[in-house]
């Protein structure tokens, strides 16, 4: 049994197994499925990058970037696979869904659907906007002259004003600490 759960990135090449509702088919008709990712856990390697070609489970890519294009023909179990479809109509509805999936030496058996939400476009979209300004808030502070000439240099000025007093306080802790276990407990 595996304990540590990994999360995977994994591309399917057709969308023929995967069993969509009605109101999610007609938004996932226009998707590129070789281009599409999706977020995968239950693989045996963390982070790596694998593809279903037909009915096959391949390992694509290690974690650390490098190519390796390899049949998993020893995979046998349930991973868990989801995505976010986003509606390109502003009035319909956005769809999160999950799907298990089960291997047998690295063969698709069986997709059954997980969960299904649905979540309005507007809302979506309103808090995608939110999400972007905020970030561009940040990043429009950080890169103004105040942040840079007057904000960092009076941070670091403080940091190292408390950093030095709370330093020799641990300092001397850790002495007089040392120095009564050697009274106490001598060898």
């Amino acid at each position: 049994m595996q304990n540590n759960i990994t999360l995977n990135l994994l591309t399917w090449d057709e969308a023929k197994l995967i069993p969509f509702s009605d109101e999610v088919k007609e938004i996932t008709a226009k998707v590129v499925w070789p281009d599409h990712v999706w977020h995968v856990t239950g693989l045996p390697i963390h982070q790596a990058k694998y593809s279903i070609l037909g009915k096959k489970l391949y390992l694509d890519e290690l974690p650390d970037g490098t190519a390796k294009v390899e049949e998993q023909n020893d995979f046998t179990g349930i991973i868990k696979m989801a995505s976010y479809f986003v509606n390109p109509e502003l009035e319909g509805n956005n769809h999160f869904v999950s799907f298990m999936v089960t291997f047998c030496r690295g063969e698709v058996l069986e997709v059954t659907v997980d969960s299904t939400n649905t979540q309005p476009n507007k809302e979506y979209q309103t808090n995608f906007k939110n999400y972007n300004e905020a970030i561009m808030k940040v990043i429009k502070r950080k890169n103004s002259w105040w942040y840079r000439f007057l904000y960092k240099p009076y941070y670091h000025a403080l940091r190292v004003i408390f950093f030095i007093p709370l330093f020799l306080i641990h300092l001397a802790d850790w002495l007089l600490r040392w120095f009564f276990d050697l009274i106490t407990f001598p060898d």
